[in-house]
């Protein structure tokens, strides 16, 4: 398990570094091998004695990059295997333009990069191997292909006011109820779109009490620019991942879990979010 947690920040408003500190240090409980965070181009990343990500947000200040937006991704990683290295730290960039972050297990990761002609001998973490296939083959081919658990940020610095969030779901049902694979709350505040691994760190930075975290809907691909969802693209998960090893989450009492996302970059209909 690891914890990813972030915001899309809304035009004409400031983003609050201090909600972003408590999203992390919330997110600390379920990943201390490593850690890290995007910001607008910025990448930094703590291992050793900064894995905590109390330990290394005291000497790395959450600082934007260049990039004119108002992205923010972070990451706590449980490594479940793959040594303790920057390389495997997450976020994770390819090309200098694809970035991610994961909470999850991809099973036979190198068997899909193998089918789908990336090199996987410097492929160390199945994250790694993951964000490698989305960048070369867009995220509804692999989405739809992966077996194991997956909670997904990502973006591209080539288009870099948008942010994806991404839940998978197994076909396996308890009850009436999907059983999800990772968890992924979200909470909408005037300056931006939160989520978080955890419910516990939205329902302190939430300043609207009239507003409820969800847990973000299962096997949809949601789409934010500027804190603000804008399309979606649901994800048909194939019968090959049935079962899936995978703990049910459920949103909590009186949280609305509206659907959100698309890609240009996709060769497929999406549908816009009705407001």
């Amino acid at each position: 398990m690891c914890g990813i947690f972030g915001v899309s920040g809304k035009k004409g408003k400031a983003v609050n570094i201090q909600k972003l500190i408590i999203l992390g240090l919330y997110n600390e409980s379920r990943g201390r091998d490593s850690c890290g965070y995007y910001f607008n181009g910025n990448i930094k990343k703590g291992v050793a004695k900064e894995s905590d990500f109390s330990d290394f947000i005291i000497d790395n200040k959450i600082e934007p990059g260049i990039l004119k937006t108002k992205i923010f991704m972070g990451h706590t990683r449980y490594a479940t295997f793959g040594s303790h290295t920057i390389e495997n730290a997450h976020p994770h960039v390819i090309n200098d333009d694809y970035v991610q972050t994961h909470n999850g297990s991809i099973k036979e990761i190198w068997q899909l990069c193998n089918k789908h002609d990336i090199k996987s001998a410097h492929i160390h973490v199945d994250s790694i191997g993951l964000a490698h296939l989305i960048y070369k083959l867009g995220p509804k081919t692999i989405l739809e292909q992966y077996k194991g658990a997956a909670a997904l940020a990502f973006t591209w610095m080539s288009d870099p006011e948008a942010l994806y969030l991404f839940r998978g779901a197994s076909r396996e049902k308890k009850g009436e109820a999907v059983i999800g694979e990772r968890p992924l709350y979200f909470l909408d505040q005037p300056e931006g779109f939160y989520y978080s691994s955890l419910l516990e760190p939205l329902l302190v930075i939430n300043s609207r009490p009239d507003i409820t975290p969800g847990m973000l809907k299962s096997n949809v691909v949601h789409k934010f620019v500027n804190g603000i969802l804008v399309s979606k693209q649901e994800i048909e998960r194939e019968d090959a991942n049935v079962p899936v090893t995978s703990v049910h989450y459920l949103p909590p009492a009186g949280s609305n879990s509206n659907n959100f996302a698309s890609n240009k970059r996709w060769n497929a209909s999406t549908s816009a979010l009705n407001t």
